[in-house]
Formats: C-alpha cells, sequence, structure tokens
C-alpha cells in the first residue's frame, strides 16, 4: 500500500523545492531536537504558488522555548535555508500565537487561512479574530507602507527600473490588507487568491479607481518599466491614503 504523502509534499511546488523543504524539515528535528514544536509553512509557498528565486519561503517556526542557546542551536540551519531558498522565519512558542491574534490581526488571519503544516502542532486552528482589532491592524499596517512607498519613491524615482520594482513590492501586501479590509466590511472575497482579483474586489467594494489597482498587480508579471510608472506609483499612494480613510472608520464592518 502507497505511503499517504503529508498535506505539504501535494502542493504545486517544483520537485527541487519539496526536496529543499525536507532536508530542512529533517535538519530543524535534528538541530532543535525536543523543543521543536512545529514548522508552518504560510505565504505564496502554501498556495502552491512560487515566482522561482523571487519567492520567499514564508515559515513560522514554533519552539517550546526561546533562549539564546536555543536560538543558536537553530540558527545555522535558518541561515542556510536562506541562502537556498530565501526563508523567513517567523520564531515563536505556540502560546504566542493565540495571543498575538490581538497584535499581529491581519497577519494572523493570512496564516490561519493559508497554511500548511511541515512539521508538529497546528496551533493556527484556534486562533480567533476580532474584527476591530483586525480593522486596527489594517489601518496600521497601511499607514506603514506608505511610510515606505513614499521613501523609496525619493530613493528610485530617478530610475525607472528601480522605481517598478519598488511599487511592484507593494502589491501583494497590498492585495492581503485589502482582503482583511473587504472582510471588516463584510463583504465577499473573490473566489481566487490572486492579488489582480482582491485589488478588484476593493475598488468594487469602497468605490476606488480600479485602474491603477489592476495595473498594480499586472506588474508582477512584467519584465520592463512602464513609461508612466511615476504617475501610476503617485495614483497608487492617492489610493492607499483612500484606503487608510476606510480602515478608520469605525463603523466599516
Amino acid at each position: 500500500m502507497p505511503e499517504m504523502l503529508s498535506a505539504w509534499q501535494t502542493l504545486d511546488l517544483s520537485a527541487s523545492l519539496k526536496s529543499t523543504l525536507e532536508r530542512f524539515r529533517a535538519e530543524m528535528i535534528r538541530a532543535a531536537g525536543d523543543n521543536l514544536a512545529g514548522l508552518v509553512l504560510y505565504g505564496g509557498l502554501a498556495r502552491g504558488r512560487s515566482r522561482g528565486k523571487n519567492s520567499d519561503a514564508n515559515l513560522v517556526v514554533l519552539l517550546h522555548r526561546m533562549t539564546a542557546a536555543d536560538l543558536s542551536a537553530i540558527t545555522p540551519v535558518l541561515r542556510a535555508a536562506f541562502r537556498s531558498i530565501q526563508l523567513q522565519p517567523f520564531l515563536m512558542t505556540p502560546a504566542e500565537v493565540v495571543a498575538s491574534a490581538h497584535i499581529f490581526s491581519s497577519k494572523m488571519l493570512d496564516i490561519k487561512e493559508h497554511h500548511v503544516v511541515l512539521f508538529g502542532e497546528d496551533p493556527f486552528a484556534a486562533v480567533a479574530i476580532d474584527l476591530d482589532d483586525l480593522r486596527r491592524d489594517v489601518a496600521e499596517a497601511l499607514r506603514n507602507m506608505r511610510f515606505r512607498m513614499r521613501q523609496r519613491y525619493v530613493r528610485f524615482s530617478q530610475d525607472l527600473l528601480d522605481l517598478t520594482s519598488a511599487l511592484t513590492s507593494f502589491a501583494r501586501p497590498l492585495a492581503l490588507e485589502t482582503a482583511s479590509l473587504l472582510r471588516c466590511a463584510g463583504k465577499e472575497l473573490p473566489g481566487e487568491d490572486r492579488s489582480t482579483a482582491i485589488l478588484a474586489a476593493g475598488a468594487a467594494a469602497f468605490g476606488l479607481d480600479p485602474i491603477p489597482l489592476q495595473r498594480l498587480a499586472e506588474l508582477r508579471q512584467s519584465v520592463s518599466a512602464p513609461p508612466d510608472i511615476r504617475e501610476l506609483y503617485g495614483r497608487v499612494l492617492i489610493l492607499l491614503d483612500r484606503l487608510i480613510e476606510i480602515a478608520d472608520n469605525r463603523k466599516i464592518g
């Protein structure tokens, strides 16, 4: 009888990437021993989507103890994984997962809805998200995004390719915050978990100009800089201002 595959092994990822994740999993189990509570993949890879070398591997590393000695034990494995697959670890204890739902509501909701367990516990099943906590968290995240967008415009505005890359990096984070804002407003999310679909749904729900959001999502598939990238950047900043106003509205839900 063939061996049952784990959920993460059935993801639509390359054989090479799956092999790397399997090797990382085994090395973490050896390095952390009984201190390892769980390894939980989230983000694009948990959705079965990889953008090749541009993909980050987002992973929650659950440890029972987080002393300096415990972190030192797993540091070589995490550094090697960063070099090979750009692994971005989110280090937590199982107890911190539930407690953090009030602080990192948007991030916790995204992980809860789209994650795959590589090893051990799945504390995200017990995570409950308060919509008012979520609204405040989205407003703060959007403000932080606006600060970063302003800074990167000043830094990269003289180089169209760099400016395009900078704007592209905000497409998926903005889509995730828009999805959370739709939930706060009691709006239906699109069936397709794609940035283009989410941003279009946000534009329709909140009366936003859909064109710059559509073009922002499409930038992720582009290999060249649009000639009007500075204008597009400015239009996205204006929409971001509007989304912050919406998130600040206590009656949104």
